[in-house]
């Protein structure tokens, strides 16, 4: 995987803020079952396939993807993953490989 995340602890249990370093790309493509998935593009470029359309995106971008909609992303970017309810790796439904 071409992907670092640091999750911080919060006070606050009815959310989760993860920082994630992409190098490349997410491995696969994947569906958020339990909730909306939004990202804040902190550093870098790239782009977001969500649901098969392309957004490219930059610094500064807030990206959010509805509940049960299969998305991956490409590029080298620090992203903010910001979660509420919290996180839970089994939230998410990995798919297809991304082989962009």
């Amino acid at each position: 995987m071409d992907l670092i995340g640091y999750c911080y602890p919060l006070e606050n249990s009815n959310m989760s803020i993860t920082l994630e370093d992409s190098y490349k790309k997410h491995d696969t493509y994947c569906t958020n079952v339990k909730k909306i998935s939004t990202y804040y593009v902190v550093e870098g470029e790239g782009k977001f396939i969500i649901h098969d359309e392309e957004y490219k995106v930059k610094k500064g971008d807030i990206i959010e993807i509805p509940k049960d909609t299969e998305f991956t992303y490409v590029g080298k970017m620090k992203l903010l993953f910001i979660s509420a309810p919290t996180y839970e790796h089994s939230d998410f439904i990995d798919g297809r490989l991304n082989e962009i």
